[in-house]
Order: structure tokens, then C-alpha cells, then sequence
């Protein structure tokens, strides 16, 4: 063989080499960040796990007893001369024959929300 053939081989199986200990490197490197990123991931869900239980617990209704205890308001019912009614009634939506098409829709949709009746506090006089 000529050297220059012995040569080419050499550069040859050198660069194939390289490559794959390039590839080998660019592997572990891409395994090392999938790690974090797991290990990123789950502590990620655990403080959702523990936001979501501390907004259940703050949101129960012995929390919130709690908390108004803790503000020391003196709430008191009030009588019948301090109730204010509103004499306007909500607007409701309604579908008409004339309406097609998308208008008719939505006039469905904003009647199954319109507000019907409003509920209104009485107090208890002992």
C-alpha cells in the first residue's frame, strides 16, 4: 500500500473516532439535563401539591371562622328600617323570532345565565 493511502485510513478512522466520543459526550450531557429537568419537575409538582392543599385549608370554612374570630367584628343583624331593596330589575335576554344564526345563540346562552330571583336577607327579631 502507498503511504498516502495507509494515510487517509489513519485521518479516517481518526475522525470516525472522534465523532463518536463527540456523540458519546453530547449523550451524557443531554441525560445530565433531563435529570434536572425531572428533579426541576418534581419539586415542582410537590409545591403545587402543597399550594393546592394550603388553599383548601385556608378556604375551609373553620379557617375562615377562625379568621374572622381572630379580627374581633361585631357583627350585628341588622333591622328591617336598615335593608335596602333595589328596585331594578336585572336584564334578561330574550330570544326572539326575528333572531338567526349566531344571535340566536347567544341569546340562548345569556338566558340560561340571566338572573331569575335575588335572594334577600331577613332578619330574625327575638
Amino acid at each position: 500500500m502507498k503511504p498516502t493511502k495507509i494515510f487517509l485510513a489513519i485521518i479516517l478512522i481518526t475522525f470516525i473516532a472522534l465523532s463518536y466520543v463527540r456523540q458519546q459526550v453530547e449523550l451524557l450531557e443531554l441525560g445530565y439535563d433531563m435529570s434536572k429537568k425531572e428533579r426541576v419537575y418534581l419539586s415542582l409538582l410537590d409545591q403545587n401539591d402543597q399550594l393546592r392543599y394550603n388553599i383548601m385549608a385556608l378556604s375551609s370554612p373553620n379557617q375562615l371562622a377562625k379568621g374572622i374570630a381572630l379580627t374581633r367584628n361585631k357583627f350585628v343583624i341588622l333591622e328591617s328600617s336598615h335593608i335596602l331593596k333595589a328596585g331594578l330589575e336585572p336584564a334578561s335576554y330574550k330570544v326572539v323570532k326575528g333572531n338567526v344564526g349566531v344571535l340566536k345563540k347567544i341569546g340562548q346562552l345569556a338566558e340560561v345565565f340571566a338572573f331569575r330571583t335575588q335572594a334577600e336577607a331577613k332578619p330574625i327579631n327575638k
